[in-house]
């Protein structure tokens, strides 16, 4: 039941959303046409996402072309990449769902509530309508997660599943270099479990594989990086090139001369966007808060790629929903939270298998938050929730472990009526 109602938002969504809306979508698009037509990936001078892996624009480009085989006409042959996103996000709501089932086999609340969690979290939604490669990503990744829990939970340690593990997760950083954060969160999982003296060989030997299976499959692409750019994660924001060419032309690229810890001012990190974090949800309202502007693109809208046009005034219809959509995701925001905090102290007096969910969650919000106070983009556009979207198993697995922990009379059975209602009134923000 919750697979098919996902499933049939996602598919609504992908066929009524216009392709060209999502995040940098005409760049992405441009990027897969120039990788299928000339047999190249694209350069700084040619396409803005050239730092970019091109796993997902092989994919996208040979759907696109398909699409054109069959008798589409631009920009109908788009839609097909759209729709790719739907088995993709239902598959990860269901890996979600097994890995679940595999660290915890007895509580099915957790296991359900798991799934629930990830499919119909808004910013999965709205990027499963996106021609973008996250919800590639985000699935690559989520299979690597079940498959490294999978490895420790049954104790299949050794060169050879560490080979297959490093496999998937090189396919995933072939996609998105965010995949990158899972193959992080895994060599911690195995370092963490080599206190067991007893599996410390095998546990070696499995670190072992997994590093050479992600370098034979993923190495040759840093390693191209690094001679072509210097840098093998590469990466340049237009605000930071050239001066006076990007909205805020108070920033350039002597601002990347400053220690990292100078580039963002203390309201980054302590401004909690009130009131205007309900009132006004939507950019340039509290521009700059680190925390708020994130948590309203993992619920909300504020850049304006989904709800509204961001060149224009939101209604005051709009405005109350987007408030609206921020108000409920407080109460699953929470039990996320806990659930963090909870399996992080787990972790520390039993190691197994979930050890890997604090592991990707503080991964993730670590390399989020130096990204986006290295790169202190002028229009808050690096201050994405999709950039945290391959964590979102972990956190609903961390949601999902709070609500099956609670007083089931009658706590537990009014946090889950809460959450029931919150689906519901998010259906009309989440269905475009």
């Amino acid at each position: 039941m919750i697979l098919g109602a996902s499933g049939l938002i996602l598919t609504l969504n992908a066929w009524r959303y216009p392709w060209s809306n999502g995040y940098d979508a005409p760049e992405h698009a441009a990027y897969a046409d120039y990788l299928v037509d000339r047999g190249a990936i694209p350069t700084a001078a040619t396409n803005e996402h050239y730092y970019t892996p091109p796993g997902y624009y092989a994919v996208a480009g040979a759907i696109d072309r398909i699409g054109i085989a069959v008798g589409l006409r631009e920009p109908q042959q788009r839609k097909l990449v759209q729709l790719f996103n739907v088995p993709l996000v239902l598959a990860t709501a269901l890996l979600t769902f097994l890995l679940a089932r595999l660290l915890w086999p007895e509580r099915r609340l957790l296991q359900v509530a798991a799934a629930a969690f990830v499919a119909f979290t808004p910013v999965v939604l709205k990027t499963g309508a996106m021609f973008h490669p996250e919800t590639l990503s985000l699935f690559l990744s989520t299979l690597g997660l079940y498959v490294a829990a999978w490895l420790i939970a049954r104790k299949r340690f050794g060169w050879l599943p560490g080979i297959a593990l490093g496999a998937v997760l090189g396919v995933g950083q072939l996609v998105r270099s965010q995949a990158a954060w899972t193959f992080v969160a895994c060599v911690l999982g195995l370092l963490l479990l080599a206190g067991d003296v007893a599996r410390r060989r095998a546990l070696a030997a499995t670190l072992g594989g997994l590093l050479v299976g992600t370098v034979a499959v993923a190495g040759w692409w840093y390693v191209r990086q690094t001679v072509e750019y210097g840098s093998p994660l590469d990466y340049k924001h237009t605000a930071f090139t050239v001066a006076g060419t990007h909205p805020g032309a108070s920033v350039g690229p002597w601002t990347l001369d400053k220690p990292v810890w100078e580039r963002r001012p203390l309201s980054f990190y302590v401004d909690p966007g009130l009131p205007q974090l309900f009132s006004r949800p939507y950019r340039p309202s509290y521009l700059g808060a680190g925390i708020p502007v994130t948590y309203s693109e993992l619920w909300g809208d504020w850049l304006g790629v989904w709800r509204r046009n961001p060149d224009v005034s939101p209604t005051a219809a709009a405005t109350r929903e987007l408030g609206v959509q921020n108000a409920v995701g407080l109460l699953p925001t929470l039990l996320g939270l806990g659930g963090f905090v909870a399996l992080a102290l787990r972790a520390r007096r039993r190691r197994d298998a979930a050890v890997l969910l604090p592991a990707l969650i503080a991964v993730s919000l670590l390399a989020y938050a130096y990204f986006v106070v290295a790169w202190p983009s002028p229009d808050g556009d690096v201050l994405k929730a999709t950039y945290l979207l391959t964590s979102v198993p972990a956190w609903a697995i961390a949601a999902a472990y709070t609500l099956d922990r609670l007083p089931r009379r009658p706590v537990q059975e009014l946090v889950v009526a809460a959450l029931a209602v919150s689906a519901l009134v998010e259906l009309r923000f989440v269905v475009w």
